[in-house]
């Protein structure tokens, strides 16, 4: 065990540490599950990787072939089968060896370094405390894996900071200490856990005040940036559109009451984005133009002439508050209420379709916000939008004698100009190609006016497959015809995407539309909700004459609250005429090609295998082969004296292939008159040669290094002679010269 329980040391390290990683982080290696699988993977690289530095010359050289070619295996099947991505589909296949190769390495540092035990062990502190601080997910065994490194490192340290007598490498006492760490670990993991966390409400308590203090001062002073241009979901720290997965976070920003009305769910806007440019979003608006108030007016005129106003829209009352949050930005329902008082009263003014307060608020900031939420999926409401009677003078003037507006937006001219520069700020070009162009024609087939059109066009979006992690855009996706190309084809992605594609179209369709952002928030009945950093979101609004901004929310399973009965479900009315959009909502599928079933390639695959062994025979004969010549060369320069010990080393093995090893108390006299009688007088006639050479150095070592050679052939030819087999064997491994 002393021997070899040094080699042992990394892989004690390394096992753990590599499977606490692997079921951490398994998703992102492409695996759907962390079974037994991925760790008897993880064990056997390990064992690999310390088998590997157990070797030395040729033969680590033909492990190191050997994992090469069956690393190599899976990246030319992909090559045979045409599948570029194959390498990156199936990840695992090097990223379980890259990961423990990794942690081997780690451990071979600790036992070489004793200030990398120390960087060691602060790096799975760390993150453990990231662990339980952020909220991670994590498996009960992933977390005792990474304390079990942890003692096994202070197991360590102990032994090298203890004074005593006796075996002190630190490596060969760890072999001993392990199993009975490995032995705690398994008792722990036995014990039952409860399914409610403790609480740790005191130190929640405690982490919440210090966070609060430190929030606050960086408001103070000015030296923290906006919070909310962090959370805008799908967007790279430079704010460009891309296909790489939304980063999960659980941090609570704010905290939500509704004080009016009872959603399932609703949206609360942050900012409304004007311009598509180099695959970014921007408000260039920056003045006030009244939006907010007029987009509320023009809604009031409109709905005061409806005998049942709560069946197409209801008001929503909320009280948000701010949590680990600092900005500038206020969060509103979807057609906020905006009364001549409101803004004065926040110290908040508007600019363009956005609510800003004048300088960042922090921890604890609170408003009242009121606004309504919108049945856009029912057919009445479809029906309403396109029967809506125009809003006239009179009814403005009408309105405003009744309203606390602000003095400019009383003033129906102004009303009309708002309306002519929202066809202004809020169209723009959009090219379609002709496969763009097929899908809107396919989409809105029957369709007759242009809010239908929205309808079917937000239906088809919607039968598109939600997903995080949609992968890289292409290189060729730089401009708003590309990306609505991309997207409509793969028909995945998070709701940056579905809301870019909806304002982009409602553009194509000349509507004016806007890009929003900001929070989705799940009520179902409470009173209090957290709104955490995975509540970002993104949709699209879209203006009709006479109706005002309409939300378009077309993310798969984010529409919740956009449908509820009317009093004509209520009363039980029958539709006589339906229109193409009074039926329920149902996404629209538009026809793709099966993709036919490849039978299993079995020609490729063994074609594949044939090549993998074939070079490995090549390789290997070519390693044995330049093995024997440059140990054969590098004997033939040694001197007389240099040769000897080497002569040694071969007779030595011989003899022990032979069952004549030399025991630990014999001289080699002994050992000689022990072996004379079991071989020929020329095998063992070196050996007393031998001895003379090491008690007194002749003028001519000549006759010794030729007794030794010829003992070394006679050596051969007994072996040769009662080992046939083994002697090929070790003849081919090239151990008979070394």
């Amino acid at each position: 065990m002393g021997k070899y329980g040094r080699y042992l040391y990394e892989c004690i390290f390394a096992v753990p540490l590599s499977l606490g990683i692997l079921l951490f982080c398994y998703p992102d290696i492409g695996l759907e599950s962390a079974g037994k699988l991925i760790c008897f993977y993880a064990i056997l690289y390990c064992a690999a990787c310390a088998f590997l530095v157990y070797l030395k010359g040729k033969d680590r050289l033909l492990a190191i072939g050997t994992t090469v070619v069956f690393l190599g295996v899976p990246a030319g099947y992909g090559f045979l089968m045409h599948e570029k991505d194959f390498f990156y589909t199936h990840r695992y296949i090097w990223l379980i060896p890259a990961i423990s190769a990794g942690c081997f390495l780690i451990g071979f540092l600790c036992k070489k370094l004793r200030v990398f035990r120390y960087l060691t062990a602060i790096g799975v502190i760390a993150s453990l405390v990231a662990f339980l601080v952020l909220g991670y997910h994590t498996t009960k065994l992933c977390v005792m894996l990474f304390l079990c490194v942890l003692v096994l490192l202070l197991a360590d340290e102990t032994q090298v900071m203890w004074h005593k007598k006796g075996r002190t490498d630190h490596a060969l006492h760890l072999t001993f200490v392990a199993p009975f760490i490995y032995a705690w670990l398994f008792i722990c993991l036995l014990f039952p856990v409860s399914k409610s966390p403790y609480g740790w409400n005191i130190v929640k308590n405690l982490w919440n005040m210090v966070n609060n203090m430190s929030i606050s001062f960086m408001q103070w002073t000015g030296g923290k940036s906006d919070d909310f241009t962090s959370y805008q979901p799908g967007f790279s720290e430079s704010s460009r559109i891309s296909g790489d997965k939304v980063n999960e976070s659980r941090k609570v920003l704010l905290i939500v009451e509704p004080v009016m009305g009872n959603p399932v769910s609703f949206r609360l806007a942050g900012e409304a984005c004007d311009t598509f440019k180099n695959m970014r979003w921007e408000n260039t608006i920056k003045e006030d133009t009244r939006e907010l108030e007029f987009d509320t007016l023009e809604t009031r005129a409109t709905m005061e002439k409806v005998r049942k106003f709560s069946d197409y829209m209801q008001p929503l009352e909320l009280r948000v508050t701010y949590r680990n949050f600092s900005t500038r930005h206020l969060f509103v329902p979807d057609k906020v209420t905006v009364r001549g008082t409101t803004l004065s009263a926040l110290n908040a003014s508007a600019k363009g379709a956005n609510i800003l307060y004048d300088k960042k608020k922090g921890v604890n900031n609170q408003y009242l916000i009121s606004g309504y939420r919108v049945n856009l999926l029912h057919p009445e409401f479809a029906d309403f939008v396109n029967n809506a009677e125009p809003v006239t003078e009179a009814d403005w003037t009408h309105l405003v004698s009744r309203a606390d507006v602000s003095k400019y937006a009383s003033s129906y001219e102004h009303f009309l100009e708002y309306r002519d520069r929202i066809c202004t700020q809020y169209i723009h070009s959009v090219t379609l190609s002709d496969y763009t162009k097929e899908f809107v024609a396919a989409a809105t087939e029957g369709a007759e006016t242009p809010f239908e059109r929205m309808l079917m066009i937000g239906k088809a979006l919607n039968s598109f497959d939600y997903s995080a992690s949609p992968g890289q855009f292409p290189s060729y996706v730089k401009d708003a015809s590309s990306f609505l190309d991309y997207f409509l084809s793969v028909r995945r992605g998070y709701c940056a995407h579905f809301a870019t594609s909806m304002t982009l179209l409602a553009w194509s369709e000349g509507l004016p539309a806007r890009y929003v952002h900001g929070f989705s928030v799940t009520v179902n009945d409470r009173s209090s909700v957290d709104v955490i950093a995975d509540n970002a979101h993104a949709w699209c609004e879209i203006y009709f004459e006479n109706i005002g901004w309409i939300p378009f929310d077309v993310t798969p399973g984010f529409n919740r609250d956009m449908y509820w009965e009317t009093s004509s479900d209520r009363s039980g009315r029958v539709w006589d005429n339906p229109s193409p959009t009074s039926s329920a909502p149902t996404p629209l599928v538009l026809p793709t090609e099966e993709p036919e079933a490849k039978p299993f390639p079995i020609r490729q695959v063994l074609l594949l295998t044939g090549f993998a062994v074939a070079f490995l025979i090549v390789f290997t004969v070519i390693v044995l082969i330049s093995d024997r010549i440059i140990t054969l060369h590098r004997f033939n320069r040694l001197s007389d004296e240099d040769k000897i010990p080497v002569l040694y080393r071969r007779n030595q093995r011989l003899l022990s292939y032979l069952g004549l090893s030399m025991k630990k108390e014999e001289t080699l006299a002994e050992y000689h008159d022990r072996i004379a009688a079991s071989l020929p007088k020329r095998s063992v006639a070196w050996l007393p040669a031998y001895e003379q050479y090491l008690y007194g150095k002749p003028d001519d070592i000549g006759p010794l290094v030729s007794s030794m050679k010829t003992g070394n052939k006679a050596l051969l030819r007994e072996f040769r002679t009662q080992s046939p087999k083994r002697y090929r064997l070790c003849a081919i491994g090239n151990r008979l010269i070394r």
